[in-house]
């Protein structure tokens, strides 16, 4: 007999918890943590957040933490001008997470962007 187990149904908060705090442990275990918010053309890497390195985020909470320092400028990148069409959040410059971009504003060349907001929440169910 042989049984294939299906996705789960329902997580519970506890879990949601410990999985979004080992994220973060595992983001600030890195020597270099950055948000990057990239267009689709080049891939183009528009503009660069530098992260807190000893505490990215803050601790999980209903399965949601919350990036710390926040709000962040950074200058966008010489040459850039297009729309970010995705971001990744990297440790020590590889990708550890990716994710869309909605919106549709041009960054230009050594504009200052604004990063006001940013959680990440893992499903219930």
């Amino acid at each position: 007999m042989a049984l294939t187990l299906g996705a789960a149904t329902t997580i519970s908060t506890s879990a949601r918890n410990a999985q979004a705090d080992a994220f973060d442990t595992l983001i600030n275990a890195g020597t270099a943590q950055t948000l990057v918010l990239i267009d689709s053309t080049g891939p183009t890497v528009l503009v660069t957040f530098t992260l807190d390195t000893t505490n990215a985020f803050g601790a999980a909470a209903s399965g949601a933490i919350t990036l710390t320092g926040l709000p962040l400028s950074a200058s966008a990148s010489a040459g850039a001008a297009a729309t970010a069409e995705s971001y990744e959040i990297r440790i020590d410059g590889t990708a550890c997470w990716t994710g869309g971009v909605t919106g549709a504003d041009t960054i230009t060349s050594g504009q200052t962007v604004n990063l006001t907001a940013f959680t990440i929440t893992w499903p219930a169910s």
